[in-house]
């Protein structure tokens, strides 16, 4: 590490502690997070997945790491080398490259993103950010949906530098028990293309009841929400005015139990006065 002196003079770099510099091991790609109390990295330490592995570890007030590293677990790392970590903090996805996950040549760029202390299974990013090449170090811009990353698509000898606009944003919504509207753990929810009705990803709620997707913007989407012992639902909803740094906030779904004899309050029921026939707002 090395902080400036000015405007143009740095101090002479420092060497981190062997807690992230472990001795017969090699130590790469750092990404420091926004507050400065965190280091992610690269490492093809004896304790990783196979290859070079990406950790996290806790940086001090002198910016120092300070526990223990730790791997983060299957989810990211492969047999082959995960590397290149950079965090979109806004929407709390991680971008990074790797070769062990199926991709579409050597190095393929991926994301994930985290739902409290846990991550996703990574996403490709696909054509045309990653290519038949090496494909790698993606980082993003601060205000806008612009991505830069390298690599040696090109045919020379070395890496080479690509801008790219992501289509990528975020969505997350909640799920409830309908009736006292305690949160629902382990509701699969399945996003499908409202135009096609084809399957495009589906995930789970977290303890909390939420769940966090990377949605495309300019399309139509229909949710499908199941869990044992209750009543399927749905949600309609549209990504036409999604924002790159703002998290589109779903509606809360409510879902209604199955149970025999538990009571459920049913809203939005209308009739006229007198008549059994539900009017059309219901």
């Amino acid at each position: 590490m090395s902080k400036p002196l000015n405007d143009s003079i740095w101090e002479e770099p420092k060497v981190l502690n062997n807690i992230v510099n472990l001795p017969e091991s090699r130590n790469m790609h750092p990404y420091v997070t926004k507050d400065g109390k965190g280091l992610y990295f690269a490492s093809d330490r004896k304790d990783g997945l196979g290859g070079l592995d990406i950790y996290y570890v806790r940086l001090d007030a002198k910016g120092q790491p300070t526990g223990q590293a730790q791997n983060l677990g299957p989810n990211i790392n492969s047999e082959g080398d995960d590397q290149s970590p950079w965090l979109d903090e806004p929407s709390q996805v991680l971008f990074f490259s790797s070769n062990g996950w199926i991709g579409m040549g050597g190095f393929d760029n991926f994301f994930s993103y985290k739902k409290y202390e846990e991550w996703s299974k990574p996403t490709n990013l696909g054509y045309p950010l990653n290519s038949s090449r090496d494909d790698a170090y993606l980082n993003t811009s601060k205000n806008t949906n612009i991505a830069f990353f390298s690599s040696d698509r090109s045919g020379t000898c070395c890496y080479e530098l690509y801008t790219v606009e992501l289509n990528l944003y975020t969505v997350k919504g909640q799920v409830v028990d309908a009736n006292d509207e305690h949160p629902l753990e382990g509701v699969k929810v399945t996003f499908y293309n409202q135009d096609d009705g084809n399957e495009i990803t589906s995930t789970y709620t977290d303890r909390y009841g939420w769940y966090y997707r990377p949605v495309l913007k300019g399309t139509r989407y229909n949710n499908e929400y199941q869990k044992l012992g209750y009543i399927d639902n749905d949600l309609q909803f549209t990504t036409e005015r999604a924002f790159p740094r703002d998290t589109m906030l779903l509606p809360v779904v409510k879902m209604l139990t199955t149970d025999i004899g538990k009571a459920v309050r049913l809203e939005d029921i209308f009739y006229d006065f007198n008549k059994a026939t539900l009017r059309p707002e219901s």
